[in-house]
């Protein structure tokens, strides 16, 4: 009877501990979500990405409250979702399964790509730096500038900015860190600003399916 009591208190104290053991890890589970899910909640990240076989494109993520996020790159916007599973996080552009990737401090590694339009995200980090003016502002390179003029409209200057513009006053949208406008019908230009100095961007020319990228620094 003696030996019965202690294997019937050594099952229950056994029991205890392994379900005291699943409530901690579950609880570090969700502590894990919850401090994860800050870096999206409401924030912006931006990377580069690819479509299958053409060159790298700059790209910028608004992660929204809820679950909701809004895909930024040159051709369109794309609404979309973000999940969070422990460290990992998975993300869906028009119904449908696009990227994983593991939270590395404030950035993805080990991403892996399932879009079904052939994108490949290469890199992606958040981005917490304030997001500049742009009115008066003049961001330039070697290659290219970008001349901000109040009303919205910018100069594209192929060079630095000491040179002529090519086109004048051409009209831009801006939604947060992305930035469009079109020098031409078909001729699409798109910067994302990716510090409070630097903005990388790409443009496509009519009829060319190379992607052509660059980098400008504010003046």
């Amino acid at each position: 009877m003696k030996k019965h009591l202690i294997f019937t208190a050594i099952t229950l104290c056994l029991a205890a501990f392994s379900f005291s053991a699943c409530k901690k890890e579950n609880k570090n589970d969700t502590n894990n979500d919850t401090n994860s899910g800050s870096l999206f909640k409401n924030t912006n990240w931006t990377g580069e990405f690819n479509y299958a076989g053409k060159g790298t494109e700059p790209v910028s993520i608004e992660f929204i409250e809820g679950g909701q996020l809004v895909w930024h790159e040159l051709l369109a916007e794309h609404s979309g979702n973000w999940t969070l599973a422990g460290n990992q996080l998975a993300i869906n552009l028009d119904g449908s399964p696009s990227f994983k990737g593991d939270i590395s401090g404030n950035s993805l590694a080990n991403i892996q790509s399932s879009d079904m339009s052939g994108r490949s995200l290469k890199s992606a980090v958040l981005n917490a730096d304030p997001i500049p003016e742009l009115s008066s502002t003049v961001w330039g390179a070697a290659n290219v500038s970008l001349k901000f003029k109040p009303g919205s409209v910018v100069d594209l200057i192929f060079g630095p900015p000491s040179t002529l513009p090519t086109y004048t006053d051409l009209p831009y949208l801006r939604n947060g860190r992305a930035i469009h406008f079109d020098a031409a019908p078909g001729y699409t230009w798109f910067t994302v600003i990716t510090s409070a100095s630097t903005m990388q961007g790409t443009n496509h020319a009519p009829s060319d399916p190379t992607v052509y990228g660059f980098q400008v620094t504010k003046q």
